[in-house]
Formats: C-alpha cells, structure tokens, sequence
C-alpha cells in the first residue's frame, strides 16, 4: 500500500491550517493540491525516451497515471462532504487541537 499521498494530504492539511486558514480551507487547499500524477507521466516519457522502460511499462505508468488523476476529480468534487463527515467523526480534532499557528 502507497502512503505518499494520504501522508503528503495529511501534512498540507496541517500546515495550512497552521498558517491561519479555516479548516474547511485548509482541506479544500490540501485536497486540491496533493494529486501530482501528471508528472509521472513526464517522468515516464522521459524514462522512456532514454530507454530507462519499455514502451509496456510506460503504458502502465500512464494508465495509473490517468487513473489517479480521474479519481482526484471525484475527491475534488466531494471535498467538502468528505470534510463535514471527518468533522462530525472528529477525524480532524487533532489539528483544530494544535498548540499554535504560524505567525507571518
């Protein structure tokens, strides 16, 4: 199981929450920039281009790639709903607990 981007989610979220945005802000901007699979396309046409991986293995890449990258949308579209639930569960105590914030 790949842990990258729960983990890389987790810590924008707190983060941005530190630096003073609201918590539902903070997730919108954490869910909104987390999913990066665009460059692994790059990555694998370069790789590729270089002979590093056979033209199957960049397919792969690009299917998941592409994949991941729809799958983002959905989480981009029910952001707010996921937010409300984690909110109502206390999911997100945690960070509303943090001792301080950032100070600019």
């Amino acid at each position: 199981m790949h842990l990258e981007k729960p983990v890389s989610s987790a810590l924008l979220l707190g983060i941005f929450y530190r630096a003073g945005y609201t918590p539902l802000t903070a997730w919108r901007a954490s869910v909104a920039v987390s999913p990066v699979g665009e460059l692994s396309l790059v990555f694998a046409a370069v790789a590729l281009s270089a002979g590093l991986i056979s033209s199957s293995a960049s397919s792969l890449i690009a299917a998941i790639g592409l994949l991941t990258i729809c799958a983002s949308l959905s989480t981009l579209r029910y952001a707010d709903r996921v937010h409300a639930w984690l909110s109502s569960a206390g999911v997100l105590e945690l960070i509303r607990r943090s001792p301080r914030r950032l100070e600019g």
